[in-house]
């Protein structure tokens, strides 16, 4: 199946928007769709507990599908993903990729990790999903992975 969309997931300071635009730059008709902006423009009502988390989720995989349908490809980013909505998104051609990078390197750039509740990675753990991983070490090799696993 051609890949139709991508969506990277892990956690916050992983490099999912750097990717975002990294794969943006590459495809002439994409549509990032950042989970922070998607909170902060559309998702107003809701908080960061796991059940939020879900609703956020699926709000996002609407407007992915909407992105398609308008022959869009999207870019979705996000921290949290669960099994059954990675295997909802490759059913319709959307190529779900864990992003990881170490914690130290995460933790400078996100201080979230040092003070707030309802953080995955923190107190909240992200769900075991069986996906594509792609590792950040904060050099060219990230980008050049990203790149040659989107077709």
């Amino acid at each position: 199946m051609n890949t139709k969309g991508v969506w990277l997931y892990g956690l916050a300071g992983s490099g999912k928007s750097y990717g975002s635009n990294i794969i943006s730059n590459s495809i002439s008709n994409s549509f990032i769709i950042d989970g922070d902006n998607v909170r902060a423009k559309i998702s107003t009502d809701l908080g960061y507990t796991v059940q939020d988390r879900l609703i956020q989720i699926q709000r996002i995989y609407g407007i992915a599908m909407l992105a398609m349908d308008n022959d869009q490809f999207p870019i979705i980013s996000s921290v949290y993903m669960t099994a059954n909505l990675a295997e909802k998104c490759q059913r319709i051609g959307i190529k779900v990729i864990h992003i990881e990078r170490d914690k130290g390197a995460r933790q400078k750039i996100r201080k979230i990790y040092s003070a707030d509740k309802n953080v995955v990675g923190k107190d909240i753990d992200l769900e075991k999903v069986d996906t594509l991983v792609i590792k950040n070490f904060g050099d060219q090799s990230f980008a050049k992975e990203l790149l040659s696993n989107v077709d």
